[in-house]
């Protein structure tokens, strides 16, 4: 019997791993340029525990590590929190991924 491979659980392997690749692949200089607006900024004229977090995060995949405090100090507890969430689920589509392809 010919084994398939689901597509969700291809799906959530190839997400896993392009994300952290699209992310290195946009250069930290263009979301200087483009920052995304914060919406306590916005509306309440006043900074948010988060803002400047995506450069940062941004500059620190690019190790620009001055440049990430500059962004966000927050970042050296938030980056290493990113990381294990994406390795727990890239943990758990890698085991779907493979349960799928061996089940019999």
């Amino acid at each position: 019997m010919k084994h398939t491979i689901p597509s969700r659980a291809t799906g959530k392997v190839v997400g896993y791993l392009l994300l952290p690749l699209l992310f290195w692949l946009i250069p930290s200089s263009w979301l200087e340029a483009h920052p995304i607006p914060c919406l306590s900024r916005l509306l309440l004229h006043r900074t948010c525990p988060g803002c400047g977090m995506t450069r940062a995060v941004s500059c620190t995949i690019h190790g620009e590590f001055r440049k990430a405090w500059h962004y966000n100090k927050r970042v050296v507890f938030v980056f290493p929190l990113l990381l294990l969430v994406w390795g727990k689920g890239f943990q758990h589509a890698w085991s779907d991924f493979v349960r799928h392809l061996y089940r019999r």
